[in-house]
């Protein structure tokens, strides 16, 4: 096909086009008569419903905050390990540390020094900090 050609067809198809859109597309009046019957078939079955009963909500059972809390602490035996914990804590805590370290023969040492010359990348930082 020439350019020309081309230029041809092009005018050919927007004259097409403006005679289609000058024409109002309006439906028929037996499409109209059909859509307008169903419509009114499908509207009268919404409106009786045979036997229409009421879906049952299930009751909202009322968990005490207590029984939440054991519940995100994994149950009795999560809050049992956690009580457990909290009076060991309270204890090494509340006792001076000399006491502490009787009963915890490893705490007797008065200083632990860390090694990290087996990283090298380290070596220049610990020695900024030690300096």
């Amino acid at each position: 096909m020439a350019h020309s050609d081309k230029g041809q067809d092009e005018e050919m198809l927007d004259m097409f086009f403006d005679a289609a859109k000058a024409q109002e597309p309006v439906p028929g009046s037996d499409l109209m008569a059909r859509i307008l019957a169903d419509a009114s078939q499908v509207q009268s079955g919404f409106q009786t419903v045979p036997d229409a009963k009421p879906v049952p909500t299930p009751a909202r059972t009322t968990q005490s905050i207590l029984t939440r809390i054991f519940a995100v602490l994994g149950g009795w035996a999560g809050a049992s390990a956690l009580t457990a914990s909290i009076c060991i804590g309270v204890l090494y805590g509340a006792t001076a540390p000399d006491t502490v370290r009787s009963y915890l023969p490893s705490l007797n040492e008065q200083t632990a020094e860390l090694d990290f010359s087996y990283l090298g990348l380290l070596d220049e930082t610990v020695a900024d900090l030690e300096g």
